[in-house]
């Protein structure tokens, strides 16, 4: 869920340039839903300037009100170019756009580049986490939705989108605290209550799921991701009949709907029409599907395929849904590619010269610093972090974003990171440490005098910020 609309009113206050007249017709006239003629007025007055600022930018927010997303980013990157540069809502507007035009990566760059000039933008942390999460990031996405409501704390649609994120993180009793929030500030959210479902859904409580969809579905009757989802859950509890009956009662054509296709195939194979289950799903172009959804339907062709004596048929959609499950873990090459250009680039940044550059830190509080347990995936950090949890004066915390938000903040209001490192004055990691010490306290009844394990292993990445803000911090490197 996206704020609501582009922050209008920042853009037009900060420029004032020629022609006057033409752009503030073209504002009213946008501003009264008259979006044709704001358009007419708009064109009209380019043909004579055609570098004016907020005329680029104000056709930019027209064409992304008649649903041109890819000509609404064009014309917000020119009005950038042609001196809008210095406006945080000029690139938050360009960020939606880009997203909304699938362009997910430069759609994250102009975000953190608005909210780099302007940390205060809710709505704008809010959308960043939208974009973080379709490219797999989910640790920095429930970073970005905590930032936003941070911002405003009775923010529905946040909460719920930070429910949701948890829900793929698997924090699931976080994620259930964080959907009921949701509804509770506003009832009528649909998605909140889908959310909801499917945090109950993965708890197992399938009566509170089913009642969680339900809730959705009366909000929203055309809502079909909930509809997918109570069928999906009435079919994980082998109840094929009410799944079968969802499904029907709904109206949805199953060509028409490629996940509710895919429920009906498993209920067919649980109820042994293995053959009618394949003729469904082959029927669906699994190329348009998103990765997650073309991961599920391969999988169930290959168990499909498998039991009807298909052994070729099922190596080859299997080894489908093992590529679409990467891509939808967000374990693709460009993600790859990216970590290894910020390993990169902190190890050209951190030069010996830089580093002994540094100013001491004076830290003012009394909190013992915290222990880092990192190395790298499957090493033992889980079993060893589960065996220092039992001492008494310890206290863990797995895999939680702590650090990330530290490194969010850095970014957005410390000149960028990791540049922002080398000019961090003794309020400033005061600030950091306070904030990264709360955060533990809301996962954790921590208590006084216990040192806390913070066992997250990719986190070595991270050692230069952590010693700057915890400049007595230790760690255990673990290694296979």
């Amino acid at each position: 869920m996206n704020s609501a609309k582009p922050p209008y009113k920042p853009a037009i206050k900060k420029f004032r340039t020629a022609p006057v007249a033409p752009f503030t017709e073209a504002m009213r006239l946008f501003q009264t839903g008259k979006v044709a003629e704001a358009e007419k007025v708009s064109r009209k007055a380019l043909k004579s300037d055609p570098k004016h600022v907020e005329l680029l930018h104000l056709m930019g927010l027209i064409a992304f009100q008649q649903g041109k997303a890819v000509q609404a980013a064009d014309y917000i990157g020119k009005a950038i170019a042609a001196g809008g540069n210095n406006n945080p809502a000029f690139h938050v507007n360009h960020g939606l756009a880009l997203k909304t035009a699938g362009k997910l990566k430069p759609a994250l760059t102009a975000y953190d580049r608005g909210l780099a000039m302007n940390a205060n933008n809710a709505g704008a942390w809010n959308d960043r986490g939208n974009v973080l999460s379709q490219l797999g990031q989910l640790g920095e996405a429930e970073s970005s939705y905590k930032r936003a409501l941070d911002l405003v704390p009775n923010d529905a649609k946040a909460w719920a989108n930070l429910g949701n994120v948890l829900v793929k993180l698997d924090h699931l009793e976080d994620a259930v605290e964080a959907c009921q929030k949701a509804t509770a500030l506003n009832p009528k959210l649909a998605p909140a209550h889908n959310g909801l479902g499917n945090a109950f859904n993965a708890l197992g409580k399938i009566d509170e799921a089913i009642t969680a969809f339900e809730t959705a579905l009366n909000i929203d009757p055309g809502y079909h991701e909930a509809l997918g989802n109570l069928a999906s859950c009435y079919e994980g509890a082998n109840r094929t009949i009410e799944a079968r009956t969802a499904i029907t009662q709904s109206g949805s054509a199953l060509k028409d709907n490629p996940h509710l296709a895919l429920i009906y195939a498993k209920c067919d194979r649980r109820d042994g029409n293995l053959e009618g289950a394949v003729e469904l799903l082959e029927k669906i172009d699994r190329k348009k599907l998103a990765a997650a959804l073309r991961r599920d339907v391969a999988f169930e062709l290959s168990r499909l395929y498998d039991q009807l004596e298909n052994p070729a048929g099922a190596f080859d959609a299997m080894s489908e849904g093992n590529q679409q499950m990467l891509l939808a873990e967000g374990v693709d090459e460009s993600l790859g590619d990216s970590f290894l250009e910020t390993l990169t680039q902190l190890q050209d940044w951190y030069t010996l010269q830089r580093v002994q550059s540094f100013s001491q830190i004076n830290v003012k509080d009394n909190e013992p610093d915290p222990v880092f347990l990192v190395g790298f995936p499957r090493s033992g950090t889980t079993l060893l972090g589960q065996i220092l949890d039992s001492h008494s004066t310890l206290v863990m915390i797995e895999e939680r974003p702590m650090l990330n938000e530290l490194v969010e903040k850095v970014r957005s209001s410390h000149g960028g990171y990791p540049d922002g490192i080398e000019a961090l004055s003794d309020n400033d990691v005061a600030d950091l440490r306070q904030h990264y010490f709360d955060a533990v306290d809301k996962e954790c009844n921590r208590q006084p005098g216990q040192i806390i394990i913070d066992k997250f292993p990719l986190h070595l990445v991270h050692v230069g910020l952590i010693l700057r803000v915890f400049p007595k911090a230790r760690f255990i490197f673990a290694l296979r």
